[in-house]
């Protein structure tokens, strides 16, 4: 089975320290899902992702915070 890119979802909070992104249009059962955040700052202390999702990394300097996971 080819690896093959679908599609993608984004957001942008409006305010306060939460946001939600939906899930990508054509997103099918046995789908690998990957999430990436960044935040600049320095009140974004963690980034604390969904329940069911896997940490792949996240690096941290000075008020910068980005982060990936995977479902």
């Amino acid at each position: 089975m080819a690896i093959t890119y679908q599609s993608q979802a984004s957001a942008l909070p409006s305010s306060g320290t939460s946001m939600t992104i939906s899930k990508p249009s054509g997103t099918a059962e046995g789908d690998v899902l990957v999430a990436a955040m960044n935040t600049n700052t320095s009140l974004a202390h963690s980034i604390t992702p969904p329940s069911g999702w896997t940490q792949v990394g996240i690096t941290a300097s000075g008020t910068k915070r980005f982060g990936v996971w995977q479902k």
